[in-house]
């Protein structure tokens, strides 16, 4: 069972990606866990009302520009920004119970379309999959348009997005099953392309209700560094990436993490990684990318045995 802890801003469902990738502003609303809202215009964190999600796992939110609040979804359900259903926004093929149930990508050069890309539940048949909004539909508050385009299964429930090298287009990066294969999705304004795909790391179990499948991957904010968790084989693996080619290398492993490893993010400034176990929250100096150094560098930043969430 997944426990949950709030510390620091850090919850038990958290959707984003890595900071690179999007403007600030597209990134000051934050709708998640049980009909909670967070709003980060200020510059610190005021609670929204009015949230319609209530999700135990992983959510994801966008804003435009201005920071204005577009839609968000729970990988099975999207929300306009009133709250309300998009039309055709439902049966999206994630789950409320996936580590990383969605993630929500820009399409380049494509002013107000986005795409959901979704992760189902332990390695369960629908995978990896994603659908369209176009939020200039329904009056200004969106549609979904193109729902459930498989493109992998089974999977883990890892999803993350990288701009790509021309800050213009994007990496979604995902895990299979049953070997160590990442595959690394470019998304341009001419749809998402056929994956790269990189056998690296640890082997992942694909049988169903496998704890293996669970656990974060998450991008440094500068886009070269992977980190991806292994829940029941307490195993973080930090990777480079290459974000003109799709290609992972440098696999770095940090084991021996007691109560499972699930939650993961970088510092602002890539030199530093965060982990979430069972028990505890951990702190890593990766800028040497040695991992006897790295290892050496261990910090236990709390330990409350209240269980770790995801970490943003």
């Amino acid at each position: 069972m997944k426990r949950i802890i709030f510390v620091l801003l850090l919850f038990h469902v958290l959707f984003l990606f890595t900071f690179n990738c999007i403007a600030q502003q597209q990134q000051w609303n934050w709708y998640f866990g049980a009909y909670a809202a967070l709003n980060f215009s200020s510059g610190t964190p005021v609670a929204v009302a009015g949230s319609a999600i209530n999700t135990g796992e992983g959510c994801a939110t966008i804003s435009d520009h201005s920071g204005n609040l577009l839609f968000y979804t729970d990988g099975d359900t999207v929300w306009n920004r009133n709250n309300l259903h998009m039309p055709n926004g439902y049966g999206l093929f994630g789950s409320s119970t996936t580590t990383q149930s969605s993630i929500i990508v820009p399409k380049p050069d494509s002013a107000g379309i986005y795409y959901i890309f979704t992760a189902d539940y332990q390695a369960n048949p629908h995978g990896i999959c994603y659908s369209e909004v176009d939020t200039s539909l329904d009056g200004g508050f969106g549609d979904v348009t193109v729902k459930n385009i498989q493109l992998l299964t089974p999977s883990c429930e890892k999803i993350c997005a990288v701009r790509h090298c021309n800050g213009k287009d994007y990496w979604v990066i995902v895990h299979g099953t049953s070997d160590s294969s990442y595959y690394s999705y470019l998304i341009t304004n001419a749809g998402v392309s056929p994956p790269i795909i990189n056998n690296i790391g640890i082997s992942i179990s694909d049988l169903i209700n496998n704890t293996q499948t669970i656990g974060y991957l998450k991008a440094s904010p500068n886009g070269r560094k992977l980190a991806s968790a292994s829940l029941q084989k307490d195993t973080v693996q930090l990777f480079d990436f290459d974000n003109s080619t799709g290609l992972l290398s440098n696999c770095i492993t940090i084991p021996n993490l007691p109560g499972g490893p699930y939650g993961l993010s970088f510092s602002p400034n890539n030199a530093l990684l965060y982990i979430t176990t069972g028990n505890n929250i951990y702190q890593y100096d990766i800028s040497s990318n040695n991992q006897t150094i790295i290892n050496s560098s261990q910090y236990m930043v709390t330990n409350q045995n209240t269980g770790g969430g995801a970490l943003q």
